[in-house]
């Protein structure tokens, strides 16, 4: 019988030196000359500083003492490396995640699947607006991780250093961090954890609003209530999902605002009887319930592509090859190529790492993998572009595709041996 392809192993540093050649290429890409996104972060607490109002714009929609992270980072790294470094500790933030939730094993099937998570369509779009994601998916991994060794050990130091990251992410994007944290407080009944970072949260907001002689705390709470709000029918253009599509479907009405704050108190509900429930079901349906709400961007179903590719990794499955992986690489654009290029050259890439003369066998059963992921590729496409045709939201149709292929796979792959985060490890 010929080996399996990906099987091979090889040295951590070996693994981490192809990593970051597969990755390296993205960094270049969009090293612009400033950290767009992250740089707004940053620029927050520093116009605080000044006197300006870091609101006024409506730009920057995140607390004051999580900007205070990116404002650190900022002040420590030269200008013209600013945009590099976020987009490197962005991806290093997300394989910290993926470390969190799977063990790697430094096969070649492993950095496979790495690289196809970063090179991933959503991700693309982090890093291509410099978002924060990464780095906010480091910190929820942090939290996790420290909520985890403290119910088993009830170690203090895992506590606060748990509930800083915790209040941390909190403030940076709460619609995306909250429900997996809650879900996972909850189901760990770790409620000790959970009043610990509402307090630092509420100290950190209390000092800064002293000191700087405002309510910012108010005002920005504020802000957020108006986009929670926002009806889905008439949400800006870059924010997409599931509410746009329902909205087409059945027009703009009362119900629809409400029905998110209801699926919302519905999985809060039922939390309560999954403390037996392993950690990789409650973070997916933590990490979907965000993307239920209204205020939704395409950079936000990284972690459930990351935690469904593991998935299918861990159960050695071919539909990673099949249908997932073609789909994934899906450009925000559907009339770009980009995405189906990007497939191509990541599975080449990974038959000619893997390449062995007497494993023909192998190779052509590879070779058809990858035929089945750009048919499917193409598919979804052709679904896209008809479904547009009908007056659908682009963008939210391909999401919503991929949102729903996630929770396909995880369906099937219940079973799967993603590592239990009952005692995770660090790497």
């Amino acid at each position: 019988m010929p080996r399996t392809l990906g099987s091979k192993k090889v040295s951590p540093p070996a693994f981490w030196i192809f990593f970051a050649i597969f990755v390296l290429p993205l960094v270049i890409k969009f090293n612009w000359s400033n950290a767009r996104d992250s740089a707004v972060y940053a620029n927050a607490l520093s116009m605080l500083i000044n006197g300006e109002n870091p609101y006024e714009s409506r730009t920057f929609r995140a607390g004051l003492f999580g900007s205070s992270l990116f404002f650190l980072i900022s002040r420590l790294t030269p200008d013209f490396m600013e945009a590099a470094v976020f987009i490197i500790l962005g991806i290093s933030g997300l394989v910290l995640f993926i470390s969190t939730i799977s063990s790697i094993k430094y096969r070649m099937y492993d950095l496979f699947a790495l690289v196809v998570i970063v090179w991933s369509s959503t991700n693309r779009e982090s890093l291509s607006t410099i978002q924060i994601t990464g780095l906010l998916l480091a910190l929820t991994s942090i939290s996790i991780f420290s909520i985890n060794k403290f119910y088993v050990d009830q170690n203090k130091a895992f506590l606060f250093v748990g509930s800083i990251a915790a209040a941390i992410a909190i403030d940076l994007k709460p619609h995306l961090v909250l429900p997996s944290l809650i879900l996972v407080l909850i189901a760990r009944r770790c409620y000790k954890f959970l009043g610990v970072t509402s307090l630092i949260w509420l100290l950190a907001h209390l000092v800064i609003d002293l000191l700087s002689g405002r309510s910012w705390t108010l005002v920005w709470l504020k802000l957020l209530l108006g986009l929670a709000s926002s009806s889905p029918g008439t949400t800006r253009s870059d924010l997409i999902g599931f509410w746009s599509i329902v909205s087409t479907i059945f027009g703009d009405n009362y119900l629809l605002n409400i029905f998110p704050y209801i699926i919302i108190l519905i999985a809060l509900a039922l939390s309560l009887r999954m403390r037996f429930i392993g950690n990789e079901k409650i973070m997916i349906l933590g990490f979907s319930l965000s993307l239920f709400t209204t205020y939704t961007h395409y950079y936000d179903y990284v972690p459930i592509i990351a935690i469904c590719v593991m998935t299918l990794l861990d159960r050695e499955s071919d539909f990673l090859h099949y249908c997932f992986l073609g789909i994934i690489m899906l450009s925000q654009n559907v009339e770009s190529a980009e995405g189906l290029f990007l497939a191509l050259g990541v599975l080449v890439a990974f038959l000619t790492l893997n390449f062995d003369l007497e494993d023909y066998v192998s190779l052509f059963i590879e070779g058809r993998k990858l035929l089945c992921g750009v048919v499917a590729f193409l598919i979804l496409h052709w679904l896209i572009d008809y479904f547009t045709e009908k007056g659908f939201n682009e963008s939210s149709i391909s999401a919503f595709c991929v949102l729903v292929l996630c929770w396909v796979v995880f369906i099937r792959t219940q079973n799967a041996s993603i590592k239990s985060l009952n005692q995770p490890k660090l790497n």
